[in-house]
């Protein structure tokens, strides 16, 4: 038997962003319907580590204190660790204290908007901007300048379509 079900927007996949899309929809009263292939959540740990804006992200929508309710507690989190590959490459890592590695975002570095806050406490960062893609193509880039939060918003780009 099929059903027919019709919904302005489907997610595909029940991971972090996919749930978390389903959240922010939700919370806007945008109706929507999140599929996965998988029937039930993963028994093992996943997003081991969130960054600060997605729990700011999390407070405004109210889900924050059950995910710290959830969390590790904050000592089992003082280094990271990492493997290159399956192949048995690694382990690399960042001991507490340790200065760590640059990592450089693709997209930030391929546009040349890298910004440098070592000097900050930060690291190598990407500037804040939006892409316009058409059948793979980039049509407009929407560059911030530094602190600012204007062109990359979605309310512009979408004016400018």
């Amino acid at each position: 038997m099929s059903v027919d079900i019709e919904v302005p927007v489907l997610i595909v996949g029940g991971g972090g962003s996919g749930l978390t899309a389903s959240m922010l929809l939700s919370h806007l009263g945008v109706e929507s319907l999140l599929v996965s292939r998988y029937p039930e959540t993963s028994r093992y740990p996943k997003a081991h580590v969130l960054n600060q804006r997605s729990m700011e992200i999390f407070t405004d929508i109210g889900v924050a204190p059950a995910i710290l309710e959830h969390s590790a507690p904050t000592e089992n989190l003082r280094g990271v660790g990492w493997y290159s590959g399956l192949s048995g490459d690694g382990p690399g890592g960042v001991p507490p204290g340790a200065d760590p590695p640059v990592v450089r975002s693709a997209s930030a570095w391929a546009l040349g908007l890298e910004l440098d806050a070592r000097g900050f406490g930060m690291g190598v960062r990407g500037q804040r901007f939006a892409l316009v893609v058409d059948n793979g193509v980039a049509t407009q880039v929407f560059v911030e300048a530094p602190g600012e939060f204007k062109v990359s918003t979605a309310e512009h780009v979408l004016s400018q379509l």
